[in-house]
């Protein structure tokens, strides 16, 4: 995470795993440019009758914490009757994207750790079998 100095007032969105967002925030405001445009938005309530009026916020999908908790809310609005299944067909569409993406964006983090580790060994190995060898930090 980058660090920006301490006169650079901070975002003070915090994330569903606990974790403050720390990009700078927008001149005259608490949040950044991001987490200002993303805001929760109350989505669009059924019309139809048989599915009463109710306000329906959809979490930001950054993380499987917060993919989970919409997962909850649609399934939660679905049973109650309060969200057209169709709309909700959407919406666990879009939950389904989100979790892909972050299933990649998981598996490519742990490649480069595991690139790292073998970057590391083998260096260890190398300084090892040569101690004359200088140590070289990349």
């Amino acid at each position: 995470m980058t660090t920006y100095p301490v006169t650079i007032p901070q975002c003070q969105y915090i994330k569903t795993n606990g974790i403050r967002c720390g990009s700078p925030a927008l001149r005259h405001q608490k949040l950044c440019y991001y987490h200002d445009r993303a805001r929760p938005v109350i989505h669009d309530r059924s019309g139809a009758a048989q599915y009463p009026a109710a306000p329906f916020f959809m979490p930001l999908l950054e993380d499987i914490n917060s993919i989970q908790r919409a997962l909850s809310a649609i399934c939660d609005h679905l049973l109650h009757r309060r969200l057209d299944p169709q709309k909700a067909g959407v919406l666990l569409y879009a939950i389904q994207l989100a979790s892909s993406n972050l299933a990649k964006k998981t598996r490519k983090q742990v490649r480069q750790n595991q690139f790292q580790i073998m970057e590391d060994a083998i260096s260890d190995l190398m300084r090892n079998m040569d101690p004359q060898q200088p140590d070289i930090q990349g």
